[in-house]
C-alpha cells in the first residue's frame, strides 16, 4: 500500500514542508480575516459614534486584504476547490477520454499559473526597484503586493504537484483520479 501511494504522490503529505505551508496559509487567512473585520468595525465606530476619522484605515485594510485573498487563493489551489468550467468531460462517456481532457485542463492550469507567477514576481521586483509607498501611512507597496507573488508561487506549486500526480494516476489506472480517489487508487494498485 505504501509503495502504491508513493507512486502517485510525489511529495510527503505528512512532511514539514507540506504541513508547514498549510499551517502558514491557515494562520494568515484567519489572522487577516479577523484584522479586516476588526479594522472595519473600529473605523465604523470611530466615524459614526465618535464622529472622528481613522486616517489611513483603507490602506491598512487593503494591505491585509491582499494577504487574505492570495493566501485564500493558494489554499483553494491546495484543496482543489477553485471554480472550474469542466463542461466537456460531462458530455464524454468514455472514462479514458474524460481523463485525457482533464489532464489537458490540468496542464493548461499549471502553465497559466506559472505565467501569472512570473508576472507577479516581475511586479514585486519592479516595486522593489521603484519603492512606491501608500499616500497616508507610507506603507511600502511591495509589502502588500508581495502577497500576490507568494500566493501565486504557492498556487503554482500545488497545481504543478497535482498535475504530476494526475499523470501518475492516469498512467496507473487509465483514468484520472479525483483528489480524494488518488490515495484509494494507489492503495488498490498495490
Amino acid at each position: 500500500m505504501e509503495d502504491a501511494i508513493k507512486r502517485i504522490q510525489i511529495i510527503n503529505r505528512d512532511g514539514y514542508l507540506w504541513k508547514g505551508l498549510l499551517i502558514f496559509q491557515k494562520f494568515i487567512m484567519a489572522f487577516s480575516s479577523i484584522l479586516v473585520v476588526g479594522l472595519i468595525s473600529y473605523g465604523a465606530a470611530i466615524r459614526y459614534i465618535f464622529e472622528k476619522d481613522f486616517y489611513g484605515m483603507e490602506e491598512l485594510v487593503l494591505f491585509i486584504g491582499f494577504w487574505m485573498y492570495f493566501m485564500g487563493g493558494s489554499y483553494g489551489s491546495f484543496s482543489r476547490t477553485h471554480i472550474s468550467a469542466e463542461v466537456i468531460p460531462n458530455y464524454i462517456k468514455n472514462k479514458r477520454t474524460q481523463g485525457i481532457v482533464r489532464l489537458i485542463a490540468s496542464v493548461c492550469t499549471t502553465l497559466l499559473c506559472f505565467l501569472l507567477t512570473y508576472w507577479g514576481l516581475l511586479l514585486v521586483l519592479w516595486n522593489i526597484q521603484t519603492w512606491p509607498v501608500t499616500p497616508a501611512l507610507k506603507i511600502p507597496v511591495v509589502a502588500s503586493q508581495g502577497a500576490i507573488a507568494l500566493g501565486l508561487v504557492l498556487m503554482s506549486f500545488y497545481t504543478f504537484i497535482y498535475t504530476i500526480e494526475d499523470f501518475r494516476c492516469f498512467k496507473l489506472t487509465g483514468e484520472l483520479c479525483t483528489h480524494e480517489e488518488a490515495e484509494i487508487t494507489a492503495q488498490k494498485g498495490e
